[in-house]
């Protein structure tokens, strides 16, 4: 295989084959060819690069001597292998950071063990009336202490010493640490939101890869070429009545998913009465539909509503806001509307507080009430005439800030059949190397800004797993009937960057701070570091028979 030198200090192959650009995708099974093929091509192996974690293309970067590649530029992710390309030469096409073999699982015996909000504050939780996490919970049982106890014999106990004698963030942070112990973690040893997160230079919203990645990786999803990657992407598949936590190769939770929501459920009629009536006329309006048949993300409707900063020098309300304003407003404050939205905001503060707390400085500095808890806008995903469901096409929120967007799924009442979400309509992160069930009434929390994402039916393809993963199994999928794919809807919370940088800077605009002397950028790490905190698992042990 012919080489090709870089500076003298890395040497890869010009066209490397299927087996090298895998390796990552399969380790257990191709470690001897990893190690034969390095052999081959020259690659001089350190004494710590037999184990798995020479899999990471970190450590693939070599040079002849065994000297590490020097750190790339601030831009770069380590997953990229940057080359001097000649001009006009087509770049290759790259494939995830992350990969299903680096991915383990905490079962249902797992346990939170240590939590970085143990030191933290947990300020403006509110939940929903009797409800967590999408779960219905019992009324608290009536106190048999007097009336004035409270008053005379304070409580106490080290959760309450831990939180500065402040009963209310005591209680979150029970709250939370119960809620955790129900959770269901997956770690990933491959993927760091620091190191890999796909963001600008200046740090303050996501990047889309190149074009000519995007064109292939596109190219690729609509032939189903695709199918072959994602088979070896990790599957999280939906445990009934538990959430599911995804941590990074530094054990950062970046995605949330909740279990379903019985109270939403239960509510299905009066949300999409409600939905209907706002975008009822725009989804029969023909000269929409054809605006948006190719619309980027998919042939669906995508009405976004709120306050923005996109085209002027202060915040204003969207153009389809304005134009729609007492349709907005009816349907903003609609109770089961409301009561979303407080169910979303209440999951990212307890989950996300550092992400809340950055929302909320930005808020006071803006001087301004956000339409949507801790979100500047909703976008909601409507569906045209004949459209069975919202399915998106490969896409990043590469304008949204460094922080997370929630995506609420629902199901539209009336259908014969219920939506197979055991087989359809998966989210997949795609530098993550993950696929992820998202059943009806659940919501998911993660930063869209930092990865490429997109929908797929698991139905096309099967996932290779490595002993004591899960695998499909009649509990945890449904066999296939015409019409169960039909009915999928979705709602997105999300803040754009651009009204983070005026708080951020004090100025109205980035043109207007860097006159100030202002370098026009933020602290990437500091933002990963505050708004994902790290989590720790334990197993239980059982002891040796005798």
């Amino acid at each position: 295989m012919e080489n090709q030198e870089l500076g003298n200090k890395l040497l890869v192959p010009k066209k490397p084959s299927l087996s090298v650009v895998h390796c990552e995708l399969n380790l257990d099974d191709l470690l001897g060819e990893y190690l034969s093929e390095s052999k081959a091509l020259n690659i001089k192996l350190g004494p710590n690069d037999y184990d798995v974690g020479a899999f990471h293309s970190t450590f693939l970067r070599q040079g002849l001597k065994g000297e590490a590649v020097p750190p790339e530029p601030l831009g770069n992710t380590p997953h990229k292998i940057t080359t001097n390309k000649m001009k006009g030469e087509k770049k290759k096409f790259e494939f995830p950071a992350g990969n299903g073999g680096a991915w383990s699982s905490f079962p249902d015996d797992s346990s939170l063990a240590g939590n970085s909000t143990e030191g933290a504050s947990l300020p403006g939780l509110t939940l929903p009336k009797n409800t967590l996490a999408g779960t219905t919970v019992g009324t608290k049982k009536k106190s048999r202490r007097g009336k004035k106890s409270s008053e005379t014999r304070p409580r106490g106990g080290a959760p309450i010493l831990a939180a500065d004698g402040d009963e209310k963030v005591a209680g979150e942070r029970s709250l939370l640490l119960k809620w955790m112990k129900k959770a269901d973690f997956h770690r990933t040893a491959a993927y760091s939101l620091q190191e890999n997160g796909s963001r600008t230079q200046p740090g303050w919203n996501g990047r889309n890869p190149p074009p000519a990645t995007r064109l292939e990786l596109r190219r690729d999803y609509s032939t189903g070429k695709i199918y072959e990657t994602l088979s070896r992407f990790f599957p999280v598949y939906y445990n009934q009545g538990r959430p599911a936590v995804l941590l990074d190769s530094e054990s950062r939770a970046f995605f949330y998913r909740t279990s379903q929501c019985i109270w939403f459920m239960l509510k299905e009629v009066e949300f999409y009465t409600a939905v209907l009536k706002l975008l009822q006329a725009t989804l029969e309006d023909s000269e929409t539909k054809a605006k948006f048949s190719n619309a980027e993300r998919g042939p669906h409707f995508p009405c976004i509503i709120g306050i923005d900063r996109r085209y002027s020098d202060k915040p204003e309300l969207t153009a389809w806001h304005r134009q729609n304003f007492d349709a907005v407003e009816e349907f903003i404050n609609t109770p089961v509307i409301k009561s979303v939205t407080e169910w979303v905001s209440s999951v990212v503060n307890l989950v996300f507080p550092g992400v809340a707390d950055r929302f909320r400085s930005s808020a006071k500095w803006h001087g301004i009430t956000a339409p949507f808890g801790l979100f500047w806008n909703l976008c909601i995903n409507g569906m045209f005439e004949g459209q069975r469901r919202i399915h998106c096409l490969p896409h990043a929120d590469s304008k949204n800030i460094v922080g997370v967007c929630v995506l609420v799924i629902y199901e539209i009442p009336g259908n014969k059949k219920k939506f197979n979400h055991s087989k359809r309509t998966w989210l997949v992160l795609w530098e993550a190397g993950v696929a992820i069930e998202l059943p009806p009434w659940v919501m998911a929390a993660y930063p869209s800004s930092l990865l490429y994402h997109f929908n797929v039916d698991v139905s096309d393809f099967k996932f290779v797993t490595t002993e004591g993963d899960e695998r499909p199994t009649p509990e945890n999928s449904t066999p296939l009937e015409e019409g169960d794919g039909d009915g999928r809807g979705s709602l997105v919370y999300f803040n754009q960057a651009v009204m983070y940088m005026s708080s951020e800077t004090d100025s109205a605009t980035l043109k207007e701070a860097t006159k100030k002397g202002h370098s026009g950028k933020t602290d990437y790490g500091k933002a990963i570091q505050d708004g994902f905190e790290k989590h720790g698992v334990y197993r239980s042990i059982q002891p040796l028979a005798k």
